[in-house]
């Protein structure tokens, strides 16, 4: 009953035009209400939840890649790459590798990594002929590596 009941307040608020992490937490609220929890718990589940010194470090992370993204530095690490592994065969392709594994360990996180070297690479492997497949896996792979560089979110 109450399962039903967060998923019909959540399904409300999305067709209202609430954002979908408002929905959420309004269903999750409504819930917590029907099954009878006094006003004050449920604040402190919230807090509790949150609480956590850890999750700081996403939203740094993905600020600290935008950053990058927006005052050149990702640039900077594309010539270094390209000057280290550009002159191989399929050298773009290991040159955004290479940039995405630096910018991996310097943001920690592979959506802020993947994010800034896709927006400045998946223009540059299509007009040097490489397929539009091959480049959107290249650079997941290259986003990807942000978990195992230190230092990583999940490491944190």
């Amino acid at each position: 009953m109450i399962l039903a009941l967060v998923c019909i307040s959540f399904f409300i608020c999305l067709l209202l035009g609430f954002p979908v992490a408002i929905a959420m937490g309004i269903g999750g609220v409504a819930g917590l209400i029907a099954d009878g929890l006094p006003s004050l718990v449920i604040g402190q589940k919230v807090f509790v939840a949150t609480d956590s010194f850890a999750l700081l470090a996403i939203p740094f992370f993905m600020l600290c890649g935008q950053l990058m993204e927006f005052t050149g530095v990702t640039d900077d690490l594309l010539k270094l790459s390209k000057a280290l592994v550009g002159h191989l065969r399929g050298g773009l392709a290991c040159t955004i590798t290479v940039a995405g594994a630096l910018l991996a360990s310097i943001t920690g996180s592979q959506n802020a990594s993947a994010a800034a070297i896709g927006s400045l690479s998946v223009d540059a492997m299509r007009k040097d002929g490489y397929e539009d497949g091959f480049s959107v896996a290249v650079i997941a792979s290259a986003g990807g590596l942000g978990p195992i560089i230190p230092p990583s979110i999940i490491m944190v």
